[in-house]
């Protein structure tokens, strides 16, 4: 489609930085943004740029867990070793999801921003 119309919206410095942290987290242009939300489109950040390698870790982390919990039914026992070990990886992907989503306490303005956001 070609576009051909143009707009002009006047903004306060407030609400052009608050479109720019807005616009930021997404990864589209100030345009596309606003295209998507006047089209009644929920517009939603980015994933993170290792969320696959995230997803498959914890995949992975869950077909040990089945694995143990199939020898826990088979064998009548809990393995301590094993369940150690899966108890290490799953914190350790928790530090991960937390430096990797920024789930910190401290944020920084624009996470504060997009937090805000109605």
């Amino acid at each position: 489609m070609k576009r051909t119309k143009e707009i002009k919206v006047r903004m306060s410095r407030e609400e052009f930085d608050r479109l720019n942290a807005l616009v930021y987290v997404t990864g589209l242009s100030r345009e596309e943004y606003v295209r998507r939300l006047f089209a009644g489109a929920t517009v939603k950040r980015n994933p993170p740029a290792d969320y696959p390698g995230l997803l498959r870790e914890l995949r992975r982390i869950g077909a040990k867990v089945d694995d143990t919990l199939v020898k826990v039914r088979t064998l009548g026992f809990v393995d301590m070793l094993q369940m150690n070990e899966i108890y290490r990886e799953v914190k350790n992907l928790e530090q991960i999801f937390e430096t990797t989503l920024n789930c910190q306490k401290g944020k920084n303005e624009t996470e504060k921003i997009v937090e805000s956001d109605p």
